[in-house]
């Protein structure tokens, strides 16, 4: 058990640097790097109890991640507060069309997220899976709503699919600060995925926010069940062929988000200005995505809570997949993720104050 669980560890901590291209099923040891650190982890303490030289087959991979495990992990690290210097109040979330299809069969779903992203009296908000309605006898003329329970006059927005001339799926940016430049990623293929970034001046200082959503696994009603009761699953009628279904399109999106990681990282060098990149990543920070994106950058979960800090609100397991990067110019006050049901995906709220 030692050899396999320290053999699986490993080719977790090689996947971040596998381009999925060449390598698509570096996401499926990707994805549970940190139940197999766990996991070997225990080994490496019965192996210490035990007093045998077997701890070495779990204490080996076990060092080798700690660089991947310290930056999926948090323990408590928060900056002091200067309150005599400007700050920035962030806001990310996956909104998952604020409830349009009564996901949640709940009816009042919609008004209390507004509730909830007027109450955190953001300066910057960054939405994915965002849905409005030009039509003036809509009720889901959100893109205006938010404008006016916000108090955020400056926005910008890209979408990727309209449909009837009025209603409009996609991404947008609120910003109380003035937008003196954006601009837009409009990923290859039919897809519903994108980024945009925005330019702002605070007090005389030019910084720009990448708001993304990267490529989705688009997972069925049928797929999220089987995942459900894996469980609950008797071994011996275990549907292979179903989870090879499962695993193809892990992999299939894993390809598709390591080229737009890379366009994306290619923007960001050619920035001028201090940056934030943040958005629904898809992918936990052991991924390739995730280690395209973040090189010369700081991640704001290390300001929150310890633990791995789980954005994922669905059947899947309990990940990590909405992140919050800054340039080291900034510095992180704060991070926190609300537990809040109305999505399949947590808000995250970070504090950033300018020097």
């Amino acid at each position: 058990m030692s050899i396999v669980f320290a053999v699986l560890l490993t080719l977790s901590i090689m996947a971040p640097s596998l381009n999925p291209e060449k390598w698509p099923i570096a996401i499926l040891f990707s994805l549970f790097f940190q139940y197999f650190f766990i996991i070997n982890f225990i080994l490496a303490i019965y192996w210490l109890v035990r007093q045998r030289l077997y701890i070495i087959l779990p204490l080996f991979p076990l060092v080798m991640g700690y660089n991947i495990f310290a930056r999926s992990f948090n323990i408590i690290i928060k900056d002091e507060v200067e309150t005599n210097r400007p700050k920035i109040n962030l806001l990310t979330y996956n909104t998952r069309l604020f409830d349009l299809y009564n996901w949640s069969h709940n009816l009042e779903t919609r008004a209390k997220m507004f509730n909830y992203i007027k109450d955190t009296k953001s300066d910057i908000i960054c939405l994915q899976e965002f849905y409005t309605d030009d039509n003036p006898k809509s009720k889901f003329s959100n893109i205006d709503t938010l404008k006016q329970i916000t108090g955020l006059k400056y926005e910008t927005h890209h979408y990727t699919t309209t449909l009837h001339k009025t209603e409009h799926w996609g991404i947008v940016t609120y910003s109380r600060f003035p937008i003196i430049n954006s601009g837009v990623f409009d990923f290859d293929g039919p897809n519903n995925n994108s980024c945009i970034f925005s330019d702002f001046i605070i007090r005389g200082d030019t910084f720009r926010v990448y708001n993304l959503h990267l490529e989705s696994i688009r997972f069925a009603k049928n797929d999220y069940t089987f995942i459900d009761n894996i469980e609950k699953e008797n071994p011996e009628n275990f549907n292979w062929r179903y989870a090879g279904t499962i695993a193809k399109k892990l992999m299939t999106a894993s390809v598709a988000r390591g080229k737009q990681a890379e366009r994306i990282h290619q923007h960001i060098l050619k920035c001028p200005y201090p940056i934030l990149v943040c958005g629904d990543f898809n992918d936990t920070p052991a991924s390739y995505t995730y280690s395209v994106i973040s090189p010369y950058l700081k991640d704001a979960f290390h300001s929150g809570k310890i633990g791995f800090g789980a954005t994922y609100n669905g059947p899947f397991p309990a990940f990590r997949i909405d992140q919050v990067l800054y340039s080291p110019y900034l510095k992180n006050l704060s991070y926190t993720i609300d537990k809040i049901p109305y999505s399949d995906h947590f808000p995250v709220r970070a504090v950033f104050q300018l020097p």
